[in-house]
């Protein structure tokens, strides 16, 4: 993880630049004795009050054998057959500059071990000793990798991927081989989304840890920092258990380094669900009822708390008396939002904080490389318009907009007729190539759903749009799902779903059927989440948590020529196999 770089980027308060007075530049002879070799092990890391966080990527250059290393995720660079001698060893900063340098003489058969204290000696950019005053303006930033790690090529994307929605069909990668069910631990996007949480897991519970150590009688603000960075570990947990089955619960982070060297086992899903349940109940009341927008607020956690007792309630934990709490949570958000009266402006730049539908958005800004999103920029969006076209429309996906059966080979004429308001949202019919153009040809359509055709017309990319994590159409959903779940289809469940379907269509015509049996009312209220929420990163959640993923596979893959490979157990994923190697505590999920 490039906890360095994201220092630099953030300034968080307890994350800084350290300047550094270079050591003498005195070179020594280094002897060279090629026939004589010994290792040499650096190990660097800072302390926040008494935490201890290792400092990976820190580049390093071995002179005079210019030899570069970076160091690992535990902070530690192995510079392994080194003719015994005497050496300098120097710390690149960002622009590759000497920063510090430490001298190092390798002895024969012998590892060296260099240890780095990166902790400011003298008065730091940030003060060490954290205030409530400090930790309102800056604890925001324990937010920022969320950014990352819902920019569109990651969790958005691979959950609807390897479904029925999107696919990766052309490219021969880690990618695709998510999208394929060709899972292995040595997976690169594996392991790369499991960093991205671990380094958000880090930061949040170093925050949490500060907050805690305030004293102030301002209770009601500390309560509310505590509250938010209690939902935030939640989510990311809850990210995690949906991914990996089995993660690792970071509730404590290293104070010394003989608990850095200990050994950290997997927590089963149930261990991992209590703890994300427990959070979010502390969410719930020490979140000031002020907070809002794009902040956690007191609904958000609420929400996602109906959510993880849904999810919790299906496969593989099918604790069917979560529906029952699932609907006592989602209820309570009932009266307080609404739906958008169109699709479309859910999705709107100009809209996206300030509508009622939304319950909370993780926020990206294009006036910064940072915080820029990558939808309707990367890699959804119109061919020859998005910067990486690698997500094609899985045909069964239009098929359930247009009411006929399309391949990819399928010539649609124009107009396109079509009943469901969100098609020309979802799915982009044209191509750009100076100006838009409509294509009738499957093959050319795309997934589309934030950036307006108004933006694409004159070749313009929607790069501050925020994604929509938690709508009020979707908590809609999971209370007639949990509804069917408990009672079957009632009138509430009915309800519910019939106010989603009445926006995307304009009428009632489409409601529910009176006649509906639970079975065949839970197929509707899956599907309807498809197209409503596509492109929003629950699709594999849904058909995971109902049990509907190798089915819905098989249907698929009687329309492909390359033809995934799914297995029950890859409804999870396999532990990252660096992970497996760096900690021998940690156990591999079955079969992997």
């Amino acid at each position: 993880m490039n906890f360095i770089s994201l220092f630099k980027r953030t300034f968080f308060l307890f994350l800084f630049l350290v300047f550094f007075t270079q050591c003498s530049n005195d070179e020594s002879e280094t002897e060279l004795a090629l026939e004589e070799t010994g290792s040499i092990e650096f190990y660097t890391f800072f302390k926040i009050t008494e935490t201890i966080i290792p400092i990976s990527d820190q580049s390093l250059l071995l002179t005079p054998i210019n030899l570069t290393l970076k160091t690992n995720k535990e902070g530690i660079a192995l510079f392994e057959n080194i003719p015994t001698g005497k050496y300098t060893l120097s710390l690149l900063d960002f622009n590759d500059e000497v920063f510090k340098t430490i001298k190092v003489n390798v002895k024969k058969d012998e590892k060296s071990i260099v240890e780095y204290d990166s902790t400011p000696k003298g008065e730091p950019i940030f003060p060490i000793t954290p205030t409530l005053e400090r930790l309102k303006k800056d604890y925001k930033f324990a937010y920022y990798e969320l950014q990352e790690i819902y920019n569109t090529h990651y969790l958005p994307i691979l959950n609807d991927v390897g479904s029925d929605i999107i696919n990766y069909s052309f490219l021969q990668n880690s990618q695709s081989d998510i999208d394929n069910y060709r899972l292995t631990p040595t997976n690169q996007t594996i392991q790369d989304i499991w960093d991205l949480h671990y380094k958000s897991l880090r930061i949040t519970q170093n925050y949490i840890e500060l907050t805690n150590q305030i004293e102030t009688t301002e209770i009601e603000e500390k309560n509310n920092i505590l509250g938010e960075l209690h939902a935030l570990r939640a989510l990311v947990h809850f990210n995690l258990v949906k991914l990996y089955g089995n993660p690792i619960l970071i509730t404590k982070n290293a104070s010394t380094i003989d608990e850095l060297d200990k050994r950290t086992t997997n927590s089963t899903t149930n261990e991992t669900y209590n703890l994300i349940i427990e959070d979010l109940k502390f969410a719930q009341k020490n979140i000031a009822s002020s907070t809002s927008k794009p902040s956690l607020s007191i609904d958000a956690a609420t929400a996602i708390l109906g959510k993880v007792y849904l999810q919790s309630a299906g496969f593989p934990l099918n604790k069917l008396e979560n529906y029952q709490l699932a609907l006592n949570e989602l209820n309570k958000l009932k009266d307080k939002y609404e739906l958008e009266k169109n699709y479309a402006d859910i999705f709107t730049p100009s809209n996206e904080q300030s509508n009622m539908e939304t319950i909370f958005s993780i926020k990206y800004d294009e006036s910064s490389d940072r915080s820029e999103s990558f939808f309707g920029n990367k890699f959804i969006g119109p061919k020859g318009l998005v910067d990486i076209n690698i997500t094609l429309m899985e045909p069964s996906f239009i098929t359930s907009f247009l009411d006929i059966e399309v391949t990819t080979n399928s010539e649609i004429t124009s107009p396109i007729v079509t009943k469901d308001s969100r098609f020309s949202q979802n799915i982009a019919t044209y191509t750009y190539s100076n100006g838009i153009k409509e294509s009738n040809f499957i093959r050319d359509w795309r997934p589309n759903k934030y950036l307006p055709q108004t933006l694409a017309e004159n070749g313009n990319l929607a790069k501050g749009v925020d994604f929509p994590y938690l709508r009020y159409a979707d908590v809609l959903l999971m209370i007639a799902e949990a509804e069917n779940a408990i009672n079957g289809p009632t009138q509430i469940a009915k309800d519910a779903i019939n106010e989603v379907r009445a926006r995307a269509y304009g009428n009632s015509n489409h409601n529910i059927s009176n006649t509906i049996t639970k079975d065949e009312f839970l197929l509707e209220v899956i599907e309807e989440r498809r197209k409503e929420l596509c492109y929003e990163g629950h699709r594999r959640d849904d058909l995971i948590r109902t049990n509907l993923l190798a089915s819905v596979i098989e249907k698929v893959n009687q329309e492909k020529t390359e033809k995934r490979d799914f297995e029950t157990h890859e409804s999870i994923w396999p532990i990252p196999q660096k992970e497996i190697e760096l900690n021998s505590n940690l156990t591999q999920n079955p079969n992997y």
